[in-house]
């Protein structure tokens, strides 16, 4: 199924492509790529591990710097505004990563420990006054 739909989708994409059809069309051909990416097999790349993680930055800063750079330069095409505003915003995204991020990933392992110890402590002062409170009920209790 996976390779005759894709051919099909892909010719009946052509043969609508100045009718309304054409947006189910597409949104169809690409709910089969994103299926067949998601279970294609696929080698391991354990290399991007080694790698900063910028994605989150590039995330964040993305928006602020093209509107920024829209405002400033209004007759930029879309591509030169992504040529323009790329470099700023990986650098941005990496120096969040280096100087905010990754800190503070690495102090969250630690104060997680110690949010789960404190979290054992209320589930065992808990537990114990429950146990209590159900022993006072039953004093009085005949048996």
């Amino acid at each position: 199924f996976t390779w005759v739909a894709a051919p099909i989708l892909l010719a009946f994409s052509w043969l609508t492509h100045q009718t309304s059809i054409i947006e189910i069309t597409v949104n169809l051909l690409l709910g089969w790529f994103v299926i067949f990416v998601a279970y294609a097999r696929m080698p391991r790349w354990d290399w991007l591990k080694s790698v900063d993680d910028i994605s989150y930055g590039i995330y964040i800063y993305h928006w602020v710097v093209m509107q920024l750079a829209f405002s400033w330069f209004p007759t930029l095409s879309v591509v030169a505004l992504f040529t323009v505003c790329l470099p700023f915003v990986v650098g941005l995204a990496w120096l969040s990563w280096t100087y905010v991020e990754k800190p503070m990933l690495a102090k969250k392992t630690a104060s997680s420990l110690i949010g789960s110890d404190a979290g054992n402590r209320f589930q065992s002062t808990h537990a114990q006054l429950s146990l209590a409170s159900a022993q006072s009920c039953n004093l009085g209790s005949a048996p």
